[in-house]
């Protein structure tokens, strides 16, 4: 599960997503919508926010479905998302020319 489509881009991008189904919240107030069609799965891995919204809606699934939510944000802990965490990875160069 990701809070946003960015966040499911940049999973795929590290190699975290893998062929996995997904969901995209695109936002934490749709995740009530979500909620029933993750009855069925055995492991919810959750790549949401590190803000409050975020700790917020992986509190709520897991007071829903117990263990069966994984909290992935630890892979990314001195980052707001997964995005931020990606573009780290990438500093930017600068592209002004030094005459």
């Amino acid at each position: 599960m990701f809070e946003g489509f960015i966040d499911f881009l940049s999973a795929e991008r590290l190699g975290y997503n893998d062929g996995l189904d997904s969901i995209v919240l695109n936002s934490v107030s749709n995740l009530q919508k979500a909620i029933p069609a993750l009855g069925d799965y055995t492991v919810i891995q959750c790549y949401l926010d590190n803000d409050t919204a975020g700790r917020a809606a992986l509190a709520k699934l897991q007071k829903e479905f117990g263990d069966k939510v994984m909290d992935k944000s630890a892979l990314y802990p001195n980052h707001k998302d997964l995005n931020d965490y990606l573009m780290s990875l990438y500093p930017k160069k600068s592209t002004k020319l030094k005459l």
